[in-house]
C-alpha cells in the first residue's frame, strides 16, 4: 500500500521510493495555540497507528 492510499480519505499524499510526503488538514484542530504538543502527540499517534496498520504490523510504541 501506498502512503497515498493510507491518507487519501484525510488529505493528500505521495511519494517515491526513498521518500514520501503527506498533507493531512487539521480541521478545528488548527487553531490550537495553547498547547500544540498535545496537537502533535494525537496527530502522531493517528499516523503511526494508520501507518502500521496499513503495512500489517504491529505498533511497537503503543
Amino acid at each position: 500500500m501506498s502512503i497515498e492510499e493510507m491518507f487519501s480519505d484525510v488529505g493528500s499524499a505521495g511519494g517515491h521510493d526513498e521518500m514520501a510526503a503527506a498533507q493531512l488538514p487539521l480541521g478545528i484542530f488548527g487553531d490550537v495555540s495553547e498547547d500544540e504538543a498535545d496537537l502533535i502527540r494525537i496527530a502522531g499517534n493517528l499516523i503511526e497507528k494508520r501507518f502500521f496498520e496499513a503495512t500489517g504490523h504491529d505498533n511497537p510504541y503503543s
